[in-house]
């Protein structure tokens, strides 16, 4: 029988398990949600009628992106994505090596850095 106050060991991450998280990571984005509400706002409209329902239609939609992402975010995928990023950062805390890493693209190597 397996004792529970050990920690489970997480097992090594392969490059589908990477894609995944990024992709997972990158599906919401909360960021344009009140830009997208208000943009309608500055667009010329016929009327008070149809800028109405155009700032209507986009809450709308920023109140379901916004679920989404609530969703995603509670999401056990989420959550063990998370829980992988605090075990590493408490095995090693030092984020110096992080700058030396591209964002995407090409790293400093030249090899593809997803």
């Amino acid at each position: 029988m397996a004792d529970s106050t050990q920690p489970e060991k997480q097992r090594d991450w392969n490059e589908e398990d990477y894609k995944a998280a990024w992709r997972i990571s990158s599906s919401s984005k909360p960021r344009s949600t009140i830009p997208s509400v208000i943009s309608p706002l500055t667009r010329p409209n016929k009327g008070k009628e149809q800028m109405f329902a155009t700032v209507q239609g986009s809450a709308k939609q920023a109140a379901g992106n916004l679920k989404s992402f609530r969703e995603t975010w509670k999401s056990e995928q989420t959550q063990e994505i998370l829980s992988r990023g605090n075990s590493s950062y408490e095995k090693d805390s030092d984020l110096r090596k992080a700058q030396d890493v591209a964002k995407y693209g090409c790293g400093l190597s030249n090899e593809f850095v997803f």
